[in-house]
């Protein structure tokens, strides 16, 4: 059903997303 090609980069885009504010704040 999905599609591996676009939910890998898609997850890892996402999840860097959500926490380079976190890293960002705490560097």
């Amino acid at each position: 059903m999905y599609d591996s090609d676009k939910i890998i980069p898609g997850l890892i885009i996402f999840v860097l997303f959500i926490t380079f504010p976190v890293w960002y704040n705490h560097g």
